[in-house]
């Protein structure tokens, strides 16, 4: 499998998928509301992420080994397929920090920190994370920001207007705003989004195939680690309690309970993990620039 690419200009991707999305929506998936001051179209959403990509690529330090960015790519892609937005060109990339965090940005761009690899114990916990960035793209939560910040700073007619023609325009936006890095910074949803993403990022895995009670293991290593905010950061900042995100997802497990055989781990993740240990061992606080 090749190494991923930035997009590039062209159509929004088919999907290919065994299952029906449709008939497989619970009434208890959240419904995706876009606001009427967001009007990119999914493609216009896609170069938008192209364009940031390309800011983050000359702004932040990523670890570039092949084989575990085919790893997270495989991830990303089958959960993407399995959310609520399948047709987007979802890809992952991994920021060399320490700190454990992951984003997602416009177009269906999952930027995971090192440090959350190095945390998750198993293939299910890692699923749980890049399920609810998956999340986040699904439900429009990033675009809705941008926009809200294109508007704020009288940007969002002309990103609009030359989002599909002239990249370089839009990148020059984007630094006035403070760059990439800042604006990812910038990207703080509410409590309310946050439940949103879990919710959806449940499904997203039980549809992709993997065990759901990962995110349940997921968030109880996160508030195993709450007390040190050099560790994880911001990470709780934005979020709702992690007790009450894990009682969701209970909740969730007893009504929408996962069939039998979903993965809960895998050789491959335990792979990824020994692969990453021989790297260099990454920065430790804060966002290489």
């Amino acid at each position: 499998m090749p190494n991923p690419m930035p997009l590039t200009r062209r159509q929004i991707v088919a999907p290919i998928a065994t299952f029906s999305l449709a008939s497989l929506l619970r009434a208890s998936e959240p419904k995706i509301l876009v606001p009427s001051y967001n009007t990119f179209t999914d493609q216009e959403e896609v170069e938008l992420g192209e364009a940031f990509d390309k800011k983050m690529q000359s702004e932040a330090k990523f670890v570039t080994d092949g084989l575990i960015s085919d790893y997270l790519n495989d991830i990303v892609h089958r959960l993407g397929l399995a959310s609520r937005r399948p047709n987007l060109p979802y890809f992952a990339r991994i920021i060399d920090v320490a700190v454990v965090n992951a984003n997602a940005v416009p177009g269906g761009i999952v930027y995971v920190n090192r440090g959350l690899l190095d945390l998750v114990r198993q293939e299910d916990e890692l699923s749980a994370a890049l399920a609810h960035e998956v999340g986040h793209v699904a439900a429009h939560h990033g675009t809705n920001k941008l926009a809200a910040i294109f508007i704020g700073k009288s940007f969002y007619e002309l990103v609009k207007r030359e989002v599909l023609h002239d990249q370089a325009i839009v990148a020059g936006v984007i630094e006035k705003l403070g760059g990439a890095l800042f604006l990812l910074a910038q990207l703080q949803y509410s409590r309310t989004n946050e439940s949103e993403a879990d919710l959806l990022g449940y499904y997203n895995m039980l549809r992709g195939g993997w065990d759901p009670d990962g995110m349940v293991a997921l968030l109880q290593l996160l508030l195993s680690h709450s007390g040190d905010p050099n560790f994880v950061e911001a990470i709780f900042s934005d979020h709702p309690p992690t007790s009450e995100r894990i009682q969701a997802i209970q909740r969730e497990l007893r009504q929408a309970p996962p069939s039998a055989g979903l993965i809960r781990d895998a050789p491959r993740f335990h792979q990824m993990k020994e692969m990453l240990a021989q790297l260099p061992p990454p920065r430790m606080k804060g966002m290489p620039r």
